[in-house]
C-alpha cells in the first residue's frame, strides 16, 4: 500500500513526464489540494444530511424546536467541522517533505476549527433564546441581552485560544500579556460592559420590557420598546420612526413607563374647560326649571334643594342674596359633568381616580378641570372617547348660561 508521501511523489512523476517541468511540484500541491477541498465539501454535506436524520428523532414531538434550528443555521455549521478535518488528516499528503509547513498548517487548522466551534456555540446560544422567548413567562425579559453577553463571552474566549495557538504560548502567558492591556481594553468595550450592567438592573428591577410604551424627550423617544439589546435599546415611535438609545442610559437618565397605566386598564384624561368668569351667577328659576328637566341632575337637585331648604329655616329671611345658600349655574354645571361622566360607558367611575374640579381663577378664565381614566388604553380609542365628551361638554354649556372664555 502507497504512503502518502508515495501518493505525492508518484502525482508529481506523472506531473513531470506530462511535460509540465520544474512546475510539477507546485501543480502536485493544487491538485491534492482541489481534491482533499472536493473530499471536504462532498463529507459536509454527507454529515448535515446525516445529522439531519439523526436530529429529527432525537426531538421526536418537539417541532418547536427544529424552527429554530434550521433558521439558525446550526446543522449547517456543524456539518463545516468536516472540511478542518479532512484538511488536518490530509497534512502529512501535502506537506510531508516540509515539516516546519506543516506544523504551521496544524495551527492553523486548529484556529480553523476553535472558529467553526465559536460559531457552532453562537448559533446554539440565538436557539436557546428564541425557545426562551416562547415561555410567556419570559417573553418580556431581555432575553436577548443575556444572549449577547454568552456570546461575547464565547468570541472572547476564542480569540484567546486562537492566539494561544498562533504564538504557541500558554493561556495563562497570554493573559498575563494582556494584563498591561487592560485598561485599552475596557476603553474599546465600554459601552457593552455598561450596557450589561444596565441590562442586569433593567431585569432585575423590571424597568423596561419588550413592548412597553417609553417615553424619553432627550432622544426623542415616544413608542413601543421593540428590542433590548447588549448596548441598545429600540424604541418605535407613534409615527414609525425608529429610536436607538444606549441600554445604559435607562438607568442613569429620567425615563416614563407606561406600563402602570395599561396594566391598571385605563388612560387619564387630564383636559380644562376655562369657563368665562363674568357668565357665573347664582341660578335662578328659569335655569332651575331646565336643569329639572336634565335627567342626569334629578338626583343631585332633589337632594341639593332639600339641602338648602332646611340650612335657610335656619337662617334669618332672605333679604339678601348672600345671606342665603343658593345654587350657581358653574355648580350645576359642575354637577351635570361629574352625572354626565359617571354615567358614561367608557370612563371607570370607581376604583381610578375620578375628579370634577375647579382649579384657581386665572386672567384666562376659569379652569374646570376634568381628570378621569378612560376603559380602554389604546390611543385611536381613547381620543375618540376623549373628543366626543368633550363635544358634548362644550355643546352643553348654554343650557346653564355660561360660555367659554376666549381673547378677543
Amino acid at each position: 500500500m502507497m504512503t502518502e508521501s508515495t501518493i505525492h511523489s508518484q502525482l508529481e512523476k506523472f506531473l513531470h513526464d506530462q511535460g509540465t517541468g520544474q512546475y510539477s511540484h507546485l501543480l502536485a500541491h493544487l491538485v491534492v489540494a482541489l481534491v482533499i477541498l472536493l473530499i471536504g465539501t462532498f463529507s459536509g454535506g454527507v454529515s448535515r444530511l446525516i445529522l439531519r436524520r439523526l436530529v429529527r428523532p432525537l426531538l421526536g414531538r418537539r417541532t418547536s424546536w427544529i424552527e429554530p434550528l434550521t433558521r439558525r443555521h446550526v446543522l449547517f455549521r456543524l456539518s463545516r467541522f468536516a472540511l478542518p478535518l479532512v484538511v488536518y488528516c490530509s497534512i502529512p499528503l501535502l506537506f510531508a517533505d516540509r515539516p516546519d509547513v506543516a506544523t504551521m498548517m496544524y495551527r492553523a487548522v486548529a484556529i480553523w476549527s476553535l472558529f467553526v466551534g465559536a460559531l457552532v456555540v453562537e448559533a446554539l446560544v440565538n436557539v436557546a433564546a428564541d425557545l426562551c422567548v416562547q415561555f410567556p413567562s419570559l417573553r418580556h425579559s431581555p432575553i436577548r441581552s443575556y444572549a449577547q453577553v454568552v456570546k461575547l463571552v464565547v468570541w472572547v474566549t476564542f480569540a484567546l485560544l486562537a492566539l494561544t495557538k498562533l504564538i504557541d504560548q500558554s493561556v495563562t502567558a497570554v493573559l498575563a500579556g494582556l494584563g498591561a492591556a487592560t485598561a485599552v481594553l475596557l476603553l474599546i468595550f465600554k459601552d457593552s460592559i455598561l450596557g450589561l450592567v444596565a441590562s442586569i438592573q433593567i431585569a432585575a428591577l423590571d424597568m423596561v420590557r419588550v413592548g412597553d410604551w417609553i417615553q424619553m424627550d432627550k432622544y426623542g423617544a415616544n413608542g413601543d420598546v421593540v428590542d433590548i439589546s447588549l448596548t441598545t435599546v429600540k424604541v418605535r415611535n407613534f409615527d414609525k420612526t425608529i429610536v436607538t438609545i444606549p441600554a445604559y442610559c435607562l438607568v442613569s437618565e429620567p425615563v416614563v413607563n407606561w406600563r402602570g397605566m395599561t396594566e391598571a386598564g385605563g388612560r387619564r384624561i387630564k383636559r380644562s374647560l376655562r369657563i368665562d368668569q363674568d357668565a357665573i351667577h347664582f341660578a335662578d328659576e328659569a335655569l332651575l326649571e331646565r336643569c329639572r328637566r336634565m335627567e342626569l341632575l334629578d338626583e343631585y337637585l332633589s337632594a341639593k334643594e332639600e339641602e338648602l331648604e332646611l340650612w335657610n329655616q335656619t337662617r334669618r329671611k332672605e333679604d339678601h342674596p348672600v345671606n342665603a345658600r343658593r345654587l350657581t349655574n358653574i355648580g350645576l354645571y359642575r354637577a351635570y359633568v361629574s352625572a354626565y361622566l359617571r354615567s358614561h360607558e367608557h370612563i371607570h367611575a370607581s376604583g381610578l381616580t375620578f375628579l370634577v374640579r375647579l382649579l384657581e381663577p386665572t386672567e384666562v378664565g376659569l379652569p374646570l378641570q376634568i381628570y378621569v381614566f378612560t376603559k380602554t388604553t389604546v390611543w385611536a380609542e381613547y381620543e375618540a372617547i376623549q373628543s366626543d365628551i368633550f363635544d358634548h361638554l362644550l355643546a352643553v354649556l348654554p343650557e346653564f348660561d355660561l360660555k367659554i372664555y376666549q381673547c378677543t
